[in-house]
């Protein structure tokens, strides 16, 4: 019994292909469930906290298309990026969980675009 118990335990706790566990893959998806009720005003908040953090990486984005906004949460252009970060990040936990390779390359292409950017790994290190 113990032995059963043993290898259950250590599959739930072994990553798969995606790199995450079945632990941590339900979180995700509990978490998620609770984000997408209002994924633009979460995913500004992950971005202002991010430039709070790290002001640097304000230098990587262009908010200049909502010249009306007073503040940086209010920029239209700011929420638009967020709902697509949003929307990536819902798709990942919907869809990519129980297909690795979808997962893997869908977080390859992020990584392209961003490089086109100028995004290095070290500031995706950061985060």
């Amino acid at each position: 019994m113990f032995n059963s118990e043993h290898h259950e335990e250590s599959v739930l706790n072994s990553p798969d292909d995606t790199g995450l566990t079945n632990h941590q893959k339900a979180a995700l998806v509990g978490a998620w469930s609770l984000v997408k009720q209002d994924m633009v005003s979460h995913g500004v908040n992950v971005f202002i906290r991010l430039f709070e953090e790290h002001p640097k990486y304000l230098e990587y984005f262009d908010f200049s298309q909502d010249d009306s906004a007073e503040e940086l949460r209010e920029n239209k252009s700011l929420h638009a990026h967020a709902l697509n970060v949003m929307h990536l990040i819902g798709a990942l936990i919907d869809y990519g969980l129980d297909n690795p390779l979808m997962f893997k390359c869908s977080l390859s292409k992020m990584m392209k675009n961003h490089k086109k950017h100028g995004v290095n790994k070290e500031d995706v290190t950061v985060c």
